[in-house]
């Protein structure tokens, strides 16, 4: 049967076609080749290449076949498969910190179509005694009188399993409501699960439901500390922690995506600092979702060889296909926004690395397509970040302004802080230069960027606690 490709429908096809022909998937053989390369990623403990009686499978590794750059990841027993045409194809992993690869090059042919080719083993090296955990999280916006959930992920990148505390603080301006899975402890506004760590095990994802007050001001910002214990003996103990800011607002769009940091330098492309993509969705129907699909193609400026799956709301799998990104929500059962609205949302999250040779000044941009059951796609706006130096604009302190809508056409709105109002308002390019003045905005006051070329901006706010900062991007 023929179907679409992973684009939005009326790109290419027109709308009409959304109701008739499926997206193409993996999952869909027939649409990417019909031919299967299947094969398990394994410990290769005697480093011999081969997979041995007593050698185990490693969940979560990275494997790329070519040509195509068609990239996939084992399931929990190691084993892998993928999709190809007919043709000739090397199949190797990705090796992830603390691995190496131990073997060459599995080499695979296929004449015709519908055939499957077997036993593509490919042995990896482990470290030994590497303790290395990871916590990273992420929240819808909290409105007031409403609930939003606090999704934790926790993972362990290390060659040792772990018996570790996942210890959540959430602000003190909110009430806990529920928890899955149910924590270890609740103690006021800290929570803890006690967690048994499995080496290269898929990110596990902790939803938390938390209350704001109708009395929380708009702009309010509220603080979220996530950390994986234990720390001191630790590999990179930096990313056991994280702390996670987000202002309270009124409505909002809950579908998007969004990139983190929203710049970074020359050095930092270099060096291959990864950016962090979250795509946010929601069933806003009348009725639960059965299965849901998010296509991305990913811009030709990131490096998908870089790729790392960092977590996701509900269980899903994930491939890229010749720069094309999609994570597979098979039955998620996510119910509508009427019926069921906290349980209504659901996010992915990866990181990749720009590609190395941008210059200065340069942007990249993508959008995600999000797929519920066979309803015509909801298209995000673009995530976009932009090479640029420190020194352009100075942003003396962390704290953060709430812009939306985000990407803008013609209004901004600010939404200004739990201690006063903005005072005054500078609005700069990617050079520094201020391009717009204003004074004497109350919180959640409007700006009219509509005269501005398209492009990412800076503002920087004067309020009674300081300087305050962020960014916006003029579609």
């Amino acid at each position: 049967m023929p179907c679409l490709p992973n684009r939005p429908p009326d790109a290419e096809f027109g709308s009409g076609w959304a109701g008739y022909l499926p997206i193409c998937t993996i999952w869909n053989s027939t649409c990417l080749g019909g031919n299967e390369i299947q094969g398990t990623v394994f410990s290769d403990t005697d480093n011999d290449g081969a997979l041995d009686e007593g050698e185990s499978g490693i969940q979560n590794a990275m494997v790329i076949t070519q040509p195509g750059n068609v990239i996939t990841s084992s399931s929990n027993s190691g084993a892998y498969r993928t999709w190809v045409s007919a043709g000739d194809f090397t199949v190797e992993p990705i090796p992830q910190l603390y691995q190496s690869f131990t073997g060459s090059p599995r080499s695979v042919s296929f004449a015709d179509v519908g055939l499957i080719d077997t036993g593509n083993d490919l042995g990896l090296l482990l470290e030994p005694n590497v303790q290395d955990l990871r916590a990273t999280g992420f929240s819808t916006p909290p409105r007031p009188g409403f609930q939003n959930l606090l999704w934790l992920s926790h993972r362990n990148v290390g060659t040792v399993p772990t018996n570790a505390v996942l210890r959540l603080t959430f602000d003190a301006q909110q009430t806990f409501v529920a928890a899955e899975p149910p924590p270890t402890s609740v103690s006021g506004n800290l929570i803890e699960w006690d967690l048994a760590t499995e080496v290269g095990e898929l990110p596990r994802t902790f939803s938390i439901h938390l209350f704001t007050p109708a009395d929380v001001p708009l702009g309010t910002e509220l603080s979220y500390t996530v950390e994986a214990d234990p720390v001191a003996t630790d590999e990179t103990p930096e990313d056991n922690s994280i702390t996670i800011i987000e202002p309270v607002i009124g409505s909002f769009d809950p579908n998007d995506k969004h990139v983190e940091p929203g710049s970074l330098t020359p050095a930092e492309v270099l060096e291959r600092k990864k950016l962090d993509y979250t795509i946010r969705f929601q069933n806003t129907g009348t009725y639960l979702a059965e299965n849901a699909l998010i296509t991305d193609f990913l811009s030709e400026d990131l490096d998908p060889m870089t790729f790392e799956f960092v977590g996701s709301s509900h269980p899903c799998e994930w491939y890229i296909s010749n720069g094309q990104l999609q994570f597979q929500f098979e039955g998620i059962m996510l119910p509508d926004s009427i019926s069921n609205e906290p349980e209504s949302h659901g996010f992915v999250r990866f990181q990749i690395a720009a590609r190395p040779d941008l210059q200065l000044g340069e942007t990249v941009s993508n959008s995600a397509s999000i797929h519920f059951d066979f309803n015509t796609p909801v298209v995000t706006d673009p995530a976009v970040f932009s090479v640029e130096e420190v020194t352009a604009v100075q942003e003396p302190r962390t704290d953060r302004l709430a812009l939306y809508p985000n990407p803008v056409e013609q209004t901004l709105w600010i939404s200004g802080t739990h201690q006063g109002n903005v005072r005054a308002v500078e609005v700069m390019d990617l050079s520094g230069r201020v391009v717009l003045r204003s004074t004497a905005y109350a919180a959640g006051a409007a700006i009219d960027v509509s005269t501005l070329p398209s492009g990412m901006y800076h503002v920087r706010a004067t309020a009674v606690e300081g300087l305050l900062s962020g960014r916006f991007v003029k579609r």
